[in-house]
């Protein structure tokens, strides 16, 4: 096997087990309740994750300004934005952690199935 058959299965592999991935969130995804699927639950949950947006572009900016010699530069802001995203997504992840766990166990209940299937295929039972 030369390094391109290996690299050509590998990466069919991977999208294999994405695709599979994918199926089982969205499996999990279709169990919740109307009431507390996602979009309505982010509508509901990013004003709580206002704080940790602040916080974290107020780490950034700071970072920034601390970097730069006590200067505050287009860096500074760009270390503000990257710190406040990184905190909005900290917050709503936090904030939507029950809902996404029926997502997240279908995910690895399909990605179990889908390894162990490329596993048989790769190490064949012989009862003979």
């Amino acid at each position: 096997m030369n390094v391109t058959e290996w690299v050509g299965e590998n990466l069919e592999y991977a999208r294999d087990l994405v695709s599979t991935a994918l199926e089982g969130a969205k499996d999990g995804h279709s169990a919740i309740p109307a009431e507390d699927r996602l979009p309505k639950v982010l509508v509901k949950t990013a004003p709580s994750s206002l704080g940790l947006t602040v916080l974290g572009a107020g780490i950034g900016v700071l970072c920034g300004y601390l970097g730069n010699k006590r200067k505050l530069t287009a860096e500074s802001a760009l270390f503000g934005v990257l710190g406040g995203v990184t905190g909005l997504l900290i917050g709503v992840g936090w904030s939507t952690r029950h809902e996404t766990r029926g997502m997240a166990s279908g995910a690895m209940k399909n990605l179990g199935t889908a390894r162990d299937a490329h596993w048989l295929e790769r190490h064949p039972i012989d009862y003979a």
